[in-house]
């Protein structure tokens, strides 16, 4: 959704909302929530769509305000998995735990719907050059702040905060708050390429020291023994770090070369080499005998091997569109394996994931469900490096350069871990960055991107709005 009127009241309202919800974010937290760290960002996020999709929806009806939307390959594929997510839902196992999700992960249809409006929200206020670095500047400096405390935490130096139980301080999970961190660790170099030195304080060269420098993405403990031992507590992210600040590198050496079919024609042979790349280690990790599997097993516990081997069991029962969003704990259940309980496998009986995002979209939405998934990021790169070959700009380069390097070694993320709620957030404003950045090159090269929307349409939407999201606001 895109409004005419970028200087109106809802919008400047909505603009400070975004610069609030992110600034509160990583410390927003209810102890006395089950699963206190997704649960209370369910919340937040929850709340804050609500509020302003009612008044958004309370906006449509004035006949003088205008409504419109981009024609983007990247918007158009979300709402196809978007729409999927519900029908794969209503032909799972249960439909009610697919819309309203589990207490301790908080992440159903429920929340998806007002993530999607969150993010159309977010784009609106990204599409502004003020508004989008006012906003990366709250969130790289409350993510600043976030990593330097944890890093004084428990997991940390443990001078403060002795008696928080959790990992990952107030993300309440080290994988959370890494893969949250990591984002923000993007962002800061894409910050600081952005502008000349005279635009930069001095503080702010500290940003990307002080996000990467905690107990998560780096050993800040000493105990130092080998290149391994360098890693965080949430490894995945860790390891990732270090592969996103290669990929960098070689984007940053590629875009030094002056040929024009020489540039282009290696950064197609790169892109590619490293899909193919990420296809076979994906597939060695999921194999039994492959390379990154006997790698894995000698840095973990046997236990998620065995969950992945039991999903695949759970994919047989249902391949096609799944057991539905969120309902992996039906299909754990009834293929669960009594092994779990033993030493050798960890003693870990319980699972509401796979661990691993390959499987966990299968289990979930079925072979056409993790097509589409893995579709959301092939578009989203495609659209990425497009606006590499095609913009002249510096720094639309540079932040589409770190754009591609956060989605590829997400999807690294994922092959020992899951989205949640907290790196939702984080997710969402790289989609809103990227949807911003495809439709201005494209505008710039002259193609016309932009839809409106009719009267009838308009009023529709705002019945939506106000409805749905009056009873949402009303059940929370």
């Amino acid at each position: 959704m895109f409004i005419e009127n970028k200087k109106g009241v809802f919008v400047t309202l909505l603009e400070y909302g975004m610069y609030g919800f992110f600034a509160i974010f990583p410390f927003f937290v209810f102890k006395s929530f089950l699963y206190q760290g997704s649960s209370s960002r369910f919340l937040l996020l929850s709340l804050v769509t609500a509020l302003y999709a009612i008044g958004f929806g309370i906006y449509l009806f004035n006949k003088k305000n205008k409504l419109s939307f981009w024609k983007s390959p990247i918007l158009l594929v979300f709402g196809i998995y978007f729409v999927y997510l519900f029908i794969s839902a209503i032909l799972g196992a249960d439909f009610s735990t697919s819309f309203w999700s589990r207490a301790e992960r908080t992440s159903g249809l429920f929340y998806i719907t007002h993530l999607a409006v969150f993010t159309l929200f977010l784009i609106q206020i990204v599409s502004q050059k003020e508004s989008r670095e006012k906003l990366l500047k709250v969130v790289l400096f409350t993510s600043a702040i976030y990593s330097f405390f944890s890093l004084l935490g428990p997991q940390g130096f443990n001078i403060i905060f002795k008696t928080n139980p959790y990992d990952g301080f107030l993300f309440g999970n080290s994988s959370f708050a890494a893969m949250y961190l990591l984002g923000a660790f993007l962002l800061s170099i894409y910050f600081l390429f952005s502008k000349t030195k005279k635009e930069i304080n001095w503080y702010e060269y500290l940003l990307p020291f002080l996000i990467v420098l905690n107990p998560f993405l780096l050993n800040t403990r000493g105990g130092y023994t080998g290149i391994s031992s360098i890693l965080g507590g949430a490894k995945a992210s860790s390891i990732s770090l270090f592969i996103s600040i290669g990929i960098l590198l070689v984007i940053f050496l590629i875009s030094k070369i002056k040929d024009i079919k020489i540039k282009k024609g290696l950064g197609i042979g790169v892109f590619s080499l490293s899909i193919i790349f990420l296809a076979f280690g994906i597939g060695s990790l999921l194999s039994d005998d492959g390379l990154v599997r006997r790698a894995y097993e000698k840095e973990s516990t046997l236990a998620r091997p065995l969950v992945w081997s039991l999903s695949k069991n759970a994919i047989q029962e249902k391949p096609l569109t799944g057991w539905g969003s969120d309902n992996f704990m039906i299909a754990y259940q009834e293929n669960f394996d009594i092994r779990l309980l033993t030493e050798k496998y960890g003693n870990e009986s319980w699972f509401d994931r796979a661990h691993n995002v390959v499987l966990d979209q299968t289990v979930e939405g079925g072979y056409i469900g993790v097509v589409l998934y893995f579709s959301l990021y092939l578009v989203l790169l495609l659209c990425l490096l497009y606006v590499l070959f095609k913009t002249k700009n510096k720094e639309d380069g540079a932040l589409a350069s770190v754009l591609i390097t956060y989605f590829f070694i997400h999807i690294l993320e994922l092959q020992t871990a899951f989205d949640t709620t907290v790196s939702y957030a984080m997710v969402v404003l790289m989609v809103s960055l990227s949807v911003y950045l495809f439709n201005k090159t494209r505008n710039e090269i002259g193609y016309k991107t932009e839809i409106v929307v009719g009267e009838v349409g308009k009023y529709a939407l705002g019945i939506f709005f106000i409805g749905y999201f009056a009873w949402s606001l009303f059940l929370e």
